[in-house]
């Protein structure tokens, strides 16, 4: 029974990702190959979420569930169950971690936050990037701009946790991206 339960529970994470935007509780139940009274759905997901495997959004009627970006650098070892059981897959299936990337986490997400609370796009975004290198002292101007500005073109409503911005900024911004 467990074991079904997790199948269940990965093919809605697998949905949700199709819907980095967030999806309701209708949609998801109508998309899924099993059927799941709309309650079981509900205490389902809220365990996701509660797990931290799913993100939440709205209230109500109005609620959305979207996909959760666990970052590569979570995982620097092996993961283990409830029993301790290791899963080495896990790290072989994540490829190579940049510790580039690592090393300078926050101060990509500072440098998004800041451009996305001032709404700024274009060639204005990339004179902030520079200025930000040159006060935190960034030696690689150029792989750090580019690994930030990857970064803004997939960003969406569910990787926004620890940039400092509301959900009402982050839209904002979006909406002057044109």
């Amino acid at each position: 029974m467990a074991q079904e339960i997790e199948q269940q529970n990965k093919e809605i994470i697998t949905l949700l990702d199709k819907y980095p935007e967030g999806i309701s509780r209708g949609k998801i139940a109508e998309c899924l190959s099993f059927t799941l009274n709309d309650k079981t759905l509900q205490r389902r997901l809220l365990a996701l979420v509660d797990e931290g495997r799913v993100g939440r959004k709205g209230e109500r009627k109005a609620t959305r569930y979207y996909p959760i970006e666990v970052p590569k650098e979570t995982f620097k070892g092996h993961v283990k169950d409830k029993n301790g059981k290791q899963y080495g897959v896990v790290k072989s299936s994540l490829g190579e971690i940049d510790p580039f990337r690592i090393q300078y986490r926050q101060q990509r997400k500072a440098i998004m936050g800041q451009i996305v609370r001032q709404g700024l796009h274009g060639p204005a975004v990339e004179k902030i990037i520079e200025n930000y290198c040159q006060q935190q002292e960034i030696i690689d101007l150029d792989k750090f701009t580019a690994m930030t500005l990857a970064d803004l073109s997939t960003l969406h409503a569910g990787a926004i946790v620890g940039l400092g911005i509301t959900e009402a900024q982050f839209e904002l911004w979006l909406s002057g991206k044109g």
